[in-house]
């Protein structure tokens, strides 16, 4: 996705290759800089952005199955007949298979950054096929598990659409 960032910015742009940072130009919807930070304060951002050029989002959600948010499910997206949108598919297998190195990877730092220290140890298992039988299929931690679908977080992160 972040791949797709840069390509929409540098289409859009001509080939721009002196901005700052990718996400000012394709704001992550779902992303905030940090654990204070007020809605209101992106809303108030994203208003300000030309609404004469193109303009994208990013985000990892998608809408429920009625084309409306359904939370519940890790859908928090609106479907809009007026927008026109960009999809990026990778393969599930393999994404769900670099999650666990990917999340293993972050600083404990930043799990402390976001109040959320015990979830870092939550999802460092062993082994993949731990980390897929106690991370992956329950869902997201804590996630009541007669809400959860089948396949848990692959479904979630990557067959909502």
């Amino acid at each position: 996705t972040t791949w797709t960032m840069n390509i929409f910015h540098q289409l859009k742009t001509g080939g721009d290759p002196d901005f700052k940072d990718i996400y000012a130009e394709v704001p992550w919807s779902e992303f905030k800089e940090g654990p204070d930070q007020p809605d209101e304060e992106l809303l108030e951002r994203w208003k300000k952005m030309p609404a004469d050029v193109p303009r994208a989002f990013k985000t990892h959600s998608s809408p429920g199955p009625e084309g409306t948010p359904l939370p519940e499910m890790g859908c928090f997206a609106t479907y809009r007949e007026d927008l026109k949108y960009i999809v990026v598919m990778r393969n599930p297998e393999e994404a769900i298979v670099s999650f666990k190195p990917f999340i293993e990877s972050h600083n404990p730092k930043a799990f402390e950054y976001w109040g959320e220290p015990e979830m870092r140890e939550k999802f460092l298992k062993p082994t993949f096929q731990a980390f897929f039988d106690e991370c992956v299929l329950p869902g997201f931690p804590n996630m009541p598990p007669e809400i959860v679908p089948p396949g848990g977080l692959l479904t979630m992160l990557f067959f909502g659409f």
